[in-house]
């Protein structure tokens, strides 16, 4: 029963989530947003640049915000806010994998607040989840259950290679454990550095329930 709600309340969350979304689209590609030259970068402030990062992700011109970020990197390597921002503009491509290396980048730099960070980090892990039931039936093929995952996953390879699975299958399945076993412990550090966001929290039981765990959480 506690199940159950659980997927209503998010359900419900995310319908409402994507209807505010579609009014707030209509009008954000008309946000003007100032050129900066190459030659200008050097002097700007980090409150500059989170400015400029902040209004080409409210305008959705996220090719726009990538090259500003690569722009900035190239001459200040060491700023968390262009690692935050380019890992955003990753993100929204669907430029997965990449995205996840510049949030912790991001995070190895100090970017605040810092809970912020694992939260997107966490989102762009959950993007590509893999759902609980595709879990469930490939595990049920090669007789094994979701309790026989909730192991190291050196372990649950090692289970894989008795039980023939190919090297594949096993690299494919691993990936998807792996990415929503990051997404949780993501999700984890945004509630304890402080992201107290209720979404963070959503983000959390979600991924308990895709890897059947949500009684771990009990």
């Amino acid at each position: 029963m506690t199940k159950m709600i659980l997927f209503i309340i998010l359900f419900s969350f995310v319908v409402q989530a994507k209807e505010n979304t579609k009014d707030l689209d209509v009008g954000r590609s008309h946000i003007k947003t100032p050129h900066i030259k190459i030659s200008d970068i050097k002097n700007l402030t980090d409150q500059q640049i989170h400015g400029q990062i902040f209004l080409l992700k409210s305008a959705l011109k996220f090719w726009e915000l990538l090259k500003f970020c690569n722009d900035v990197l190239e001459q200040k390597p060491y700023n968390p806010e262009a690692h935050f921002g380019k890992g955003k503009a990753l993100s929204e491509l669907k430029k997965w994998r990449e995205a996840v290396d510049s949030y912790d980048l991001a995070i190895k730099y100090k970017r605040k607040p810092l809970g912020e960070v694992y939260y997107e980090k966490g989102m762009t892990l959950d993007e590509r989840y893999a759902p609980r039931e595709e879990i469930k039936n490939f595990l049920e093929k090669i007789g094994m259950s979701l309790d026989d995952i909730r192991k190291p996953l050196h372990v649950v390879e090692q289970s894989f290679k008795d039980k023939g699975v190919s090297l594949e299958e096993r690299e494919k399945f691993l990936e998807k454990i792996w990415r929503i076993e990051e997404a949780f412990r993501a999700y984890d550090f945004a509630i304890e550095n402080g992201y107290d966001d209720r979404e963070a929290h959503y983000g959390r039981i979600r991924t308990l329930i895709r890897l059947g765990r949500l009684h771990d959480d009990e």
